[in-house]
């Protein structure tokens, strides 16, 4: 059957106007697989189609799929789209390839065609594994690298990507990783909770699983747990209890029950195992127990511990101090390291000032840095990536919460206004150091995992991490605004 009609504007229509598909039609996966080994040999092999851009409808398929294509790829330009039309575009996919009409659909219009498989690959990896999301994205970088001059062709133009798809190829496996020239090696465990790879990579805890596929994927990575330096245990904790709903006794119980039957090389307290934490609070209520001399790797420096963990949240955070607290020595600067914050790349927003929020540490730091704007730090007790060898002076300013004033105002203006040379370095450092927090970063010599390479070959030989930099220079100039 042909998509039922679905109107222009997104923000306007309810879901239940858009096409549908009966899940349980869907061919068996070795069918599927078939199938797009031999749409990619077909689109491989021969030259673009003379008119792949009419996108007027073809055989079974309604132009209606085009339009909802087109309006989806619109609106990934400027904004999120709501989970329902991702839902209602990976419908139509899966219903051409109910139908096997991926042939004419790539013939009628071969970028709406990349356009349904780039958006439906996070519901293509929770029906039928990521082995065939994987495929589903081979065959959608072949329809670019074959169709994707036309972009601007035919009254649209196209934008070809998702939010998500910028790190498809690294958490796909189809981009080797080195180790950085660097004698590592970490051992990498399954477990039941990292399993969402694509559904998972998106919003500001995706750390958690950009650097599990880094490390799956890189030249550090050892099968023999013999050789291993470090032992890393992959959890997409907040993905599971943001999207799955998972309380934080289910999470103290996954991971008590993962360290005392589901480790087999956790010995002597775990000190060669790593335990990443993406969000304010360490999501085993329990880790204190079990795994207090582990490495971890997080993105707060002093994170927050509860006597309620399920009382925590940014709607509760007027009454935070009623359960919660931000804990000094949970994190130990000698075994442990701060990684930034995931940013994906098409919602980087210019911003000036960043504020703390409940946690001392900020993803807006991340995204004014990107941004290419110097951030103005006002959080005291923020744990900043890297600061052993990144200059966070260099391109920063930190301000004291206290002196929070007109004084700080006055200071920036004068800075502006008399000392535009050491802006002008601030903002050239910026530029070159925000490298360090781009999990999208292809700089062999500067990323988020050789920042992390190089804490844990420090580790390894046994050298404790030195003190960061300070901002004596924010100091100084505080004490002269104060007079």
């Amino acid at each position: 059957q042909t998509a039922r009609s679905v109107p222009l504007e997104l923000s306007e229509v309810p879901c239940m106007s858009c096409p549908k598909v009966q899940m349980a039609l869907l061919p068996p996966r070795w069918v599927n697989r078939l199938l797009l080994a031999f749409l990619f040999l077909l689109v491989a092999a021969q030259p673009a189609h003379p008119s792949p851009t009419a996108c007027v409808g073809r055989g079974v398929i309604a132009q209606d799929v085009w339009t909802l294509a087109r309006e989806v790829d619109k609106a990934t330009q400027v904004t999120h789209v709501p989970k329902r039309y991702g839902q209602a575009i990976a419908d139509s996919f899966f219903q051409l390839m109910q139908a096997d009409a991926l042939e004419d659909g790539i013939a009628d219009c071969a970028l709406g065609m990349a356009t349904l498989i780039v958006h439906s690959l996070p519901e293509a990896e929770m029906q039928l594994g990521l082995t065939t999301a994987r495929e589903y994205y081979v065959l959608f970088e072949s329809l670019v690298q074959n169709y994707g001059h036309l972009w601007n062709d035919g009254g649209f133009t196209w934008g070809l990507e998702s939010h998500q798809s910028a790190g498809y190829p690294l958490l796909l496996g189809l981009k080797p990783q080195s180790c950085f020239g660097m004698n590592l090696k970490v051992f990498v465990y399954e477990t039941d909770l990292a399993k969402r790879v694509l559904s998972c990579s998106q919003g500001m805890f995706a750390s958690e699983v950009f650097v599990h596929r880094w490390l799956m994927h890189s030249e550090c990575r050892t099968e023999d747990p013999a050789e291993a330096d470090f032992f890393f245990v992959p959890v997409y904790a907040a993905c599971v209890m943001t999207k799955e709903g998972k309380l934080a006794g289910d999470m103290d119980a996954f991971y008590t029950n993962l360290v005392t039957e589901g480790l087999p090389h956790f010995r002597e307290r775990g000190q060669d195992h790593i335990f990443l934490w993406s969000s304010e609070t360490y999501d085993f209520p329990a880790w204190h127990k079990h795994i207090h001399s582990s490495i971890f790797l997080s993105v707060e420096a002093q994170p927050i511990e509860c006597s309620d963990f399920d009382f925590f949240s940014e709607e509760t955070a007027a009454n935070f101090g009623a359960f919660c607290w931000h804990c000094p020595w949970c994190f130990s600067f000698g075994k442990d390291a701060v990684i930034p914050g995931f940013v994906e790349k098409w919602s980087i927003q210019k911003m000036h000032d960043v504020e703390k929020g409940l946690g001392y540490w900020s993803n807006r730091l991340y995204e004014v840095l990107f941004a290419g704007c110097i951030p103005v730090i006002l959080s005291d007790e923020i744990g900043l990536p890297f600061d052993d060898f990144v200059d966070w002076t260099s391109f920063s300013l930190k301000w004291p919460m206290t002196e929070v004033t007109p004084a700080l105002v006055q200071h920036l203006e004068d800075m502006l206004t008399h000392r535009w040379p050491e802006v002008e370095r601030m903002h050239k450092n910026v530029v070159k150091n925000r490298c360090w927090f781009d999990y999208n970063s292809e700089d062999e010599a500067c990323s988020p995992y050789l920042g992390i390479v190089k804490a844990l070959q420090k580790r390894k030989a046994g050298r404790l991490r030195t003190p960061g930099l300070g901002w004596r220079h924010t100091r100084d100039a505080v004490a002269a605004v104060n007079g």
